[in-house]
Protein backbone atom coordinates (compact mmCIF):
# COMPACT_ATOMS: atom_id res chain seq x y z
CA UNK A 1 0.00 0.00 0.00
CA UNK A 2 0.97 3.40 0.23
CA UNK A 3 2.63 4.72 3.21
CA UNK A 4 0.23 2.47 5.85
CA UNK A 5 -1.15 5.11 7.64
CA UNK A 6 -0.46 7.75 4.84
CA UNK A 7 2.29 9.02 6.87
CA UNK A 8 4.78 9.13 4.21
CA UNK A 9 3.40 9.15 0.96
CA UNK A 10 4.30 11.72 -2.00
CA UNK A 11 3.63 13.70 -4.34
CA UNK A 12 5.81 13.61 -7.69
CA UNK A 13 5.95 14.78 -10.97
CA UNK A 14 8.34 12.72 -13.22
CA UNK A 15 8.51 14.44 -16.23
CA UNK A 16 4.81 15.09 -16.80
CA UNK A 17 3.96 11.75 -15.10
CA UNK A 18 2.42 12.85 -11.56
CA UNK A 19 1.67 9.78 -9.07
CA UNK A 20 2.75 9.34 -5.62
CA UNK A 21 3.93 7.14 -3.29
CA UNK A 22 6.02 6.32 0.29
CA UNK A 23 9.30 4.14 -1.24
CA UNK A 24 10.04 5.63 -4.13
CA UNK A 25 12.56 4.84 -6.20
CA UNK A 26 14.40 7.05 -9.17
CA UNK A 27 16.46 4.61 -11.92
CA UNK A 28 18.59 6.71 -14.02
CA UNK A 29 20.18 5.75 -17.23
CA UNK A 30 23.88 7.26 -17.37
CA UNK A 31 24.63 5.63 -20.81
CA UNK A 32 27.29 7.69 -22.96
CA UNK A 33 24.43 7.61 -25.06
CA UNK A 34 22.46 9.95 -23.05
CA UNK A 35 24.88 12.62 -24.06
CA UNK A 36 25.02 12.31 -27.33
CA UNK A 37 25.49 15.63 -29.52
CA UNK A 38 22.33 14.82 -31.47
CA UNK A 39 20.86 14.95 -27.75
CA UNK A 40 21.84 18.02 -26.83
CA UNK A 41 25.66 16.62 -25.10
CA UNK A 42 26.59 17.16 -21.74
CA UNK A 43 24.24 20.29 -21.59
CA UNK A 44 20.91 18.33 -22.43
CA UNK A 45 22.16 15.45 -20.20
CA UNK A 46 22.91 18.46 -17.52
CA UNK A 47 19.11 19.85 -17.98
CA UNK A 48 18.06 16.39 -17.69
CA UNK A 49 19.82 15.82 -13.96
CA UNK A 50 18.63 19.33 -13.31
CA UNK A 51 15.32 18.18 -13.60
CA UNK A 52 16.08 14.76 -11.71
CA UNK A 53 17.03 17.22 -8.83
CA UNK A 54 13.88 18.76 -8.83
CA UNK A 55 12.00 15.15 -8.93
CA UNK A 56 14.23 14.31 -5.69
CA UNK A 57 13.70 18.05 -4.17
CA UNK A 58 10.00 18.03 -4.12
CA UNK A 59 9.83 14.56 -1.80
CA UNK A 60 8.10 14.64 0.88
CA UNK A 61 10.38 14.73 4.39
CA UNK A 62 8.85 11.44 5.46
CA UNK A 63 8.67 9.75 2.48
CA UNK A 64 11.38 6.89 1.42
CA UNK A 65 13.52 7.34 -1.82
CA UNK A 66 16.73 6.07 -3.12
CA UNK A 67 18.42 6.62 -6.39
CA UNK A 68 19.48 3.97 -8.92
CA UNK A 69 22.18 4.48 -12.19
CA UNK A 70 22.79 2.07 -14.41
CA UNK A 71 24.21 1.52 -17.98
CA UNK A 72 26.63 -1.45 -18.41
CA UNK A 73 26.23 -1.87 -14.98
CA UNK A 74 23.88 -0.38 -12.02
CA UNK A 75 24.57 1.35 -8.63
CA UNK A 76 22.59 2.43 -5.66
CA UNK A 77 23.13 5.94 -3.80
CA UNK A 78 22.71 3.59 -0.72
CA UNK A 79 21.72 0.25 0.64
CA UNK A 80 18.23 0.63 1.54
CA UNK A 81 15.62 3.70 1.14
CA UNK A 82 16.39 6.90 3.43
CA UNK A 83 14.09 9.60 4.48
CA UNK A 84 13.60 12.45 2.30
CA UNK A 85 15.69 14.74 4.56
CA UNK A 86 16.95 17.63 3.31
CA UNK A 87 20.28 16.02 3.56
CA UNK A 88 20.23 13.01 2.21
CA UNK A 89 18.19 14.83 -0.88
CA UNK A 90 21.14 16.94 -1.61
CA UNK A 91 23.66 13.91 -1.41
CA UNK A 92 21.37 12.22 -3.82
CA UNK A 93 21.71 15.53 -6.37
CA UNK A 94 25.44 14.99 -5.28
CA UNK A 95 25.59 11.32 -6.93
CA UNK A 96 23.70 12.05 -9.73
CA UNK A 97 25.79 14.74 -11.02
CA UNK A 98 29.33 13.48 -11.91
CA UNK A 99 27.90 11.05 -14.19
CA UNK A 100 28.70 11.90 -18.35
CA UNK A 101 30.87 15.01 -17.22
CA UNK A 102 34.41 15.88 -17.65
CA UNK A 103 34.90 12.63 -19.32
CA UNK A 104 33.16 10.35 -17.23
CA UNK A 105 31.49 8.60 -19.40
CA UNK A 106 29.03 5.52 -18.75
CA UNK A 107 29.13 3.09 -16.17
CA UNK A 108 31.06 -0.05 -16.46
CA UNK A 109 30.99 -1.63 -13.15
CA UNK A 110 28.73 -1.26 -10.04
CA UNK A 111 27.15 -2.59 -6.40
CA UNK A 112 23.96 -4.17 -7.96
CA UNK A 113 24.44 -7.78 -8.32
CA UNK A 114 22.03 -10.02 -10.76
CA UNK A 115 19.15 -12.05 -8.65
CA UNK A 116 19.80 -15.87 -8.11
CA UNK A 117 16.05 -15.76 -8.83
CA UNK A 118 14.56 -15.79 -12.40
CA UNK A 119 16.53 -15.91 -15.46
CA UNK A 120 20.28 -15.26 -15.31
CA UNK A 121 22.47 -12.64 -17.37
CA UNK A 122 26.16 -12.84 -18.36
CA UNK A 123 26.30 -9.38 -19.20
CA UNK A 124 24.90 -6.89 -21.44
CA UNK A 125 24.35 -2.72 -21.83
CA UNK A 126 21.73 -0.31 -20.39
CA UNK A 127 21.18 -2.92 -18.31
CA UNK A 128 17.95 -1.93 -16.79
CA UNK A 129 17.38 -5.16 -15.54
CA UNK A 130 19.89 -4.77 -12.57
CA UNK A 131 18.47 -0.94 -11.97
CA UNK A 132 15.20 -2.43 -11.43
CA UNK A 133 16.40 -5.99 -9.52
CA UNK A 134 18.08 -2.81 -7.04
CA UNK A 135 14.58 -1.64 -6.77
CA UNK A 136 12.35 -4.37 -6.40
CA UNK A 137 15.00 -5.66 -3.36
CA UNK A 138 14.39 -1.99 -1.78
CA UNK A 139 10.72 -2.98 -1.61
CA UNK A 140 9.98 0.17 -3.57
CA UNK A 141 6.20 0.95 -3.87
CA UNK A 142 6.86 3.46 -6.72
CA UNK A 143 9.73 3.02 -9.57
CA UNK A 144 10.83 6.15 -11.97
CA UNK A 145 12.76 5.34 -14.54
CA UNK A 146 14.46 7.50 -17.41
CA UNK A 147 16.39 5.78 -20.35
CA UNK A 148 16.86 6.25 -23.78
CA UNK A 149 17.40 3.01 -25.14
CA UNK A 150 16.50 -0.44 -25.37
CA UNK A 151 18.25 -3.18 -22.79
CA UNK A 152 20.94 -5.41 -24.41
CA UNK A 153 21.02 -8.33 -21.67
CA UNK A 154 23.27 -11.17 -22.44
CA UNK A 155 21.40 -14.66 -21.73
CA UNK A 156 22.67 -17.73 -20.35
CA UNK A 157 20.94 -20.25 -22.53
CA UNK A 158 19.25 -23.32 -21.07
CA UNK A 159 21.17 -26.71 -20.70
CA UNK A 160 18.55 -27.96 -23.51
CA UNK A 161 19.30 -24.76 -25.49
CA UNK A 162 23.01 -25.08 -25.51
CA UNK A 163 22.72 -28.92 -26.51
CA UNK A 164 20.38 -28.07 -29.29
CA UNK A 165 22.99 -25.75 -30.35
CA UNK A 166 25.94 -27.63 -30.56
CA UNK A 167 24.06 -30.73 -31.94
CA UNK A 168 23.42 -28.15 -34.71
CA UNK A 169 26.94 -26.57 -34.98
CA UNK A 170 27.99 -30.48 -35.11
CA UNK A 171 25.61 -31.28 -38.09
CA UNK A 172 26.97 -27.94 -40.12
CA UNK A 173 30.50 -29.17 -39.65
CA UNK A 174 29.86 -32.68 -40.70
CA UNK A 175 27.69 -31.62 -43.70
CA UNK A 176 30.31 -29.04 -44.73
CA UNK A 177 33.68 -30.63 -44.07
CA UNK A 178 34.42 -30.71 -47.80
CA UNK A 179 33.90 -27.11 -48.17
CA UNK A 180 36.19 -26.67 -45.51
CA UNK A 181 38.75 -28.20 -46.83
CA UNK A 182 38.56 -26.81 -49.72
CA UNK A 183 38.99 -23.54 -48.32
CA UNK A 184 41.67 -24.38 -46.28
CA UNK A 185 44.04 -25.45 -49.66
CA UNK A 186 42.38 -22.38 -51.55
CA UNK A 187 44.03 -19.88 -48.32
CA UNK A 188 47.61 -22.00 -48.88
CA UNK A 189 47.07 -20.77 -52.41
CA UNK A 190 46.05 -17.44 -51.50
CA UNK A 191 49.23 -17.11 -48.95
CA UNK A 192 51.67 -17.91 -51.87
CA UNK A 193 50.48 -15.79 -54.39
CA UNK A 194 50.46 -12.94 -51.85
CA UNK A 195 53.99 -13.24 -51.48
CA UNK A 196 54.42 -12.71 -54.72
CA UNK A 197 52.17 -9.88 -55.73
CA UNK A 198 53.57 -6.63 -56.06
CA UNK A 199 50.86 -5.24 -53.62
CA UNK A 200 50.81 -1.34 -53.29
CA UNK A 201 49.58 0.84 -50.35
CA UNK A 202 47.91 4.51 -51.14
CA UNK A 203 45.67 6.73 -48.97
CA UNK A 204 42.28 7.96 -50.45
CA UNK A 205 39.48 9.87 -48.80
CA UNK A 206 36.35 8.15 -48.87
CA UNK A 207 32.62 9.93 -47.70
CA UNK A 208 31.06 7.97 -44.68
CA UNK A 209 27.45 8.31 -44.31
CA UNK A 210 25.49 9.45 -41.26
CA UNK A 211 23.98 6.30 -38.67
CA UNK A 212 21.51 7.30 -36.28
CA UNK A 213 22.73 5.42 -32.74
CA UNK A 214 22.38 1.98 -32.24
CA UNK A 215 22.77 -0.03 -29.35
CA UNK A 216 25.92 -0.03 -27.93
CA UNK A 217 26.74 2.29 -30.33
CA UNK A 218 26.90 6.07 -30.51
CA UNK A 219 25.77 7.86 -33.53
CA UNK A 220 27.93 9.11 -36.23
CA UNK A 221 27.80 11.99 -38.22
CA UNK A 222 28.56 12.04 -41.92
CA UNK A 223 32.42 12.78 -42.31
CA UNK A 224 34.78 11.99 -44.66
CA UNK A 225 37.48 9.35 -43.93
CA UNK A 226 41.59 8.85 -44.88
CA UNK A 227 41.77 4.82 -45.81
CA UNK A 228 44.49 2.36 -46.53
CA UNK A 229 43.69 1.16 -49.88
CA UNK A 230 45.84 -2.26 -51.56
CA UNK A 231 46.44 -2.83 -54.88
CA UNK A 232 47.77 -5.33 -56.63
CA UNK A 233 46.81 -8.10 -54.44
CA UNK A 234 44.72 -11.39 -55.25
CA UNK A 235 41.32 -11.96 -54.11
CA UNK A 236 40.93 -13.59 -50.96
CA UNK A 237 39.26 -16.83 -50.85
CA UNK A 238 35.51 -16.62 -49.16
CA UNK A 239 34.80 -19.90 -47.49
CA UNK A 240 31.46 -21.94 -46.32
CA UNK A 241 29.94 -19.21 -43.23
CA UNK A 242 28.94 -20.91 -40.05
CA UNK A 243 25.47 -20.51 -38.90
CA UNK A 244 25.31 -17.15 -36.20
CA UNK A 245 23.72 -18.24 -32.80
CA UNK A 246 20.10 -17.02 -33.12
CA UNK A 247 18.94 -13.91 -31.02
CA UNK A 248 16.95 -16.24 -28.63
CA UNK A 249 19.75 -17.49 -27.39
CA UNK A 250 21.60 -14.78 -26.90
CA UNK A 251 19.36 -12.05 -25.44
CA UNK A 252 16.54 -11.46 -23.22
CA UNK A 253 13.22 -10.75 -25.22
CA UNK A 254 10.72 -8.61 -23.69
CA UNK A 255 9.07 -12.04 -22.78
CA UNK A 256 12.20 -13.05 -20.62
CA UNK A 257 12.49 -9.79 -19.12
CA UNK A 258 8.60 -9.84 -17.75
CA UNK A 259 8.89 -13.35 -16.99
CA UNK A 260 12.03 -12.89 -15.21
CA UNK A 261 10.35 -9.59 -13.53
CA UNK A 262 7.08 -12.04 -12.47
CA UNK A 263 9.71 -14.06 -10.86
CA UNK A 264 10.94 -11.35 -8.78
CA UNK A 265 8.11 -10.06 -7.76
CA UNK A 266 6.45 -13.10 -6.84
CA UNK A 267 9.19 -13.64 -4.18
CA UNK A 268 9.78 -10.16 -3.04
CA UNK A 269 6.12 -8.10 -2.96
CA UNK A 270 3.40 -11.53 -3.24
CA UNK A 271 5.01 -13.94 -0.97
CA UNK A 272 4.78 -10.79 1.34
CA UNK A 273 1.55 -9.24 1.03
CA UNK A 274 2.83 -6.31 -0.79
CA UNK A 275 1.17 -5.00 -3.76
CA UNK A 276 3.18 -4.84 -6.90
CA UNK A 277 5.35 -1.56 -7.15
CA UNK A 278 3.92 0.97 -9.98
CA UNK A 279 6.41 1.54 -12.78
CA UNK A 280 6.68 5.11 -14.63
CA UNK A 281 9.18 5.42 -17.40
CA UNK A 282 10.58 7.91 -19.91
CA UNK A 283 12.24 7.65 -23.09
CA UNK A 284 14.67 10.25 -23.55
CA UNK A 285 15.26 10.90 -27.38
CA UNK A 286 14.17 7.23 -27.54
CA UNK A 287 14.01 5.22 -31.03
CA UNK A 288 10.81 3.14 -31.59
CA UNK A 289 11.79 -0.19 -30.25
CA UNK A 290 13.02 1.37 -26.94
CA UNK A 291 9.94 2.83 -26.57
CA UNK A 292 7.42 0.19 -27.36
CA UNK A 293 9.89 -2.42 -24.81
CA UNK A 294 9.65 0.55 -21.85
CA UNK A 295 5.92 1.24 -22.55
CA UNK A 296 4.54 -2.53 -22.16
CA UNK A 297 7.17 -2.92 -19.52
CA UNK A 298 5.34 -0.36 -17.95
CA UNK A 299 1.88 -1.49 -18.89
CA UNK A 300 2.65 -4.48 -16.91
CA UNK A 301 3.09 -2.91 -13.93
CA UNK A 302 0.28 -0.27 -14.23
CA UNK A 303 2.61 2.97 -14.45
CA UNK A 304 2.52 5.36 -17.09
CA UNK A 305 4.88 5.92 -19.84
CA UNK A 306 6.21 8.97 -21.50
CA UNK A 307 8.79 10.06 -24.71
CA UNK A 308 10.53 13.22 -24.15
CA UNK A 309 12.82 14.94 -25.70
CA UNK A 310 15.74 17.25 -25.27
Amino acid sequence: GLGGFGMGVSQFDFFGIKGRGDRIAILVDVSESMAEEAKGGEKGFARVKRKLGEVVDALSEQALFNVVVFADAASTFKPDMIIGSKENKAAAKGFIQPFNTGGNWGLTSGNVQGSSIGLQARGGTTRLDLALTAAFELNADTILVISDGLPRVQKQPTGDELAAWNARMEAWNRDNAGAMAAHAKAMERYREELSKANVKTKQVKVWVPGRERREGQAAVEAHWETRNVTEGAPARPAGPQPPQMPDNLKWWSLDDFIKHFTALHNELYVKKGKKLPVVHTIGYEIDKDGGDFLRTFTKTYKGQYRRVGN
